[in-house]
C-alpha cells in the first residue's frame, strides 16, 4: 500500500499531461508534444539511473514524478505559445494553398468556356 502513495504524484501529473497532449495534438501542435515527450525522456533516464543505484521504490517513483513534471512544464510552454498564435497553422497541421485566380485577363469579362 505504501508503494501506491509514492506513485500518487506521478499518477496525478500524468492525467494533466494527457489532457494537454490531446489538446495540443488537436490544435496541430504535434511537434510540441513530441518535444515535451523528449524532455520527459531526458529527465527520466538519469533519474532512473540514480534510483537504480539506490534501489528503493521511492527513488523510482520520485524519478518518474520529476520526469512527468518536466513534461508538464514543456507542454505548458507549448500551450502558451499556441495561445499567442506564434505560428498560425490550420487545424489539419498543414498549410493550404489558395485557389487559382480566374483565367480571365480583363475584369468584368467572362472567361471562355472550354469544350463548347
Amino acid at each position: 500500500m505504501a508503494a501506491l502513495w509514492w506513485l500518487l504524484p506521478w499518477f496525478l501529473l500524468q492525467h494533466l499531461t494527457t489532457l494537454l497532449q490531446a489538446g495540443l495534438t488537436a490544435a496541430g501542435r504535434e511537434r510540441a508534444v513530441l518535444r515535451a515527450n523528449l524532455v520527459l525522456l531526458l529527465a527520466l533516464a538519469p533519474g532512473l539511473a540514480l534510483a537504480a543505484l539506490g534501489g528503493s521504490l521511492a527513488g523510482f517513483a520520485a524519478a518518474r514524478s520529476a520526469a512527468e513534471l518536466a513534461r508538464l512544464a514543456a507542454l505548458g510552454i507549448a500551450l502558451r505559445h499556441a495561445a499567442r498564435g506564434s505560428r498560425r497553422r490550420p487545424p489539419g497541421g498543414r498549410f493550404q494553398s489558395s485557389p487559382a485566380p480566374a483565367p480571365s485577363s480583363r475584369p468584368g469579362v467572362a472567361a471562355p468556356r472550354s469544350g463548347a
